[in-house]
């Protein structure tokens, strides 16, 4: 039983996308500073889809410029990294030209210049908050204030409210880009109370486990794994 809980949280972290009628090319461009020797990697979305197991290199002598060019369908998410070191940010880019300074020295701060504002803003909210259950999962910060709560009702409560929080900002975007945000939000919502649930499912009273075991397919039903298309978030796998 709970192999198939943590099977179905692993399966179900939703990275949205945009998927488009035909394969077209995506070109990012711009300069890189601070790289101090180090190796940045990345990861594209192909069809608003992460492939945990695909990433690719940006080789650089030394700080320099760059331009890389990979199809897609659509707009679609990039993710770059100091390899083995930082999560420096996720962007979402457009067909054609996109342009993208990196300062290798600061940590999920990318700012890309492209026709997607809005979404791009949104971006930045949702990497922050897969940040937050990471800094929850790794027991470095609790965003959500569940860490010490041992009832199921409370934490489920909590989390909703706050990603409801999060899911008013999700505005000035098309319904699908919004569905796909919406989803990631809750799909995150879902790895922070499996995380106490475990927690409580190891430590707890037979009462206590009871209860968490009542909530349990509210949350479930809440975050809608079925159905979704699926993905891991990267930057949680590094």
């Amino acid at each position: 039983m709970k192999n198939q809980r943590l099977g179905c949280v692993l399966a179900g972290i939703a990275i949205f996308g945009l998927t488009g009628c035909s394969p077209e090319s995506i070109t990012l461009e711009g300069k890189v500073s601070n790289l101090s020797g180090n190796t940045i990697v990345y990861r594209p979305t192909m069809d608003g889809i992460y492939n945990a197991t695909q990433r690719d290199t940006l080789f650089l002598q030394a700080d320099s410029t760059y331009r890389i060019t990979f199809p897609s369908k659509g707009n679609e998410k990039i993710s770059f990294y100091i390899y083995g070191q930082k999560y420096l940010g996720t962007v979402y880019a457009e067909p054609g030209k996109n342009v993208l300074d990196i300062d290798a020295s600061l940590e999920n701060s990318l700012s890309i210049e492209n026709t997607l504002a809005n979404e791009n803003e949104i971006v930045k909210e949702l990497s922050r908050l897969q940040g937050e259950v990471f800094n929850l999962r790794a027991r470095r910060g609790d965003a959500f204030q569940v860490a010490k709560d041992t009832v199921a009702s409370s934490v489920y409560q909590k989390l909703t409210d706050y990603a409801s929080g999060i899911e008013q900002k999700i505005n000035g975007v098309d319904d699908v880009f919004k569905k796909r945000a919406v989803q990631d939000v809750r799909m995150q919502m879902l790895l922070a109370f499996m995380n106490q649930y475990f927690g409580i499912d190891y430590l707890g009273t037979e009462e206590t486990k009871k209860e968490w075991e009542a909530v349990y397919p509210e949350m479930l039903a809440y975050a809608d794994i079925s159905g979704r298309r699926m993905s891991f978030p990267t930057h949680l796998l590094m």
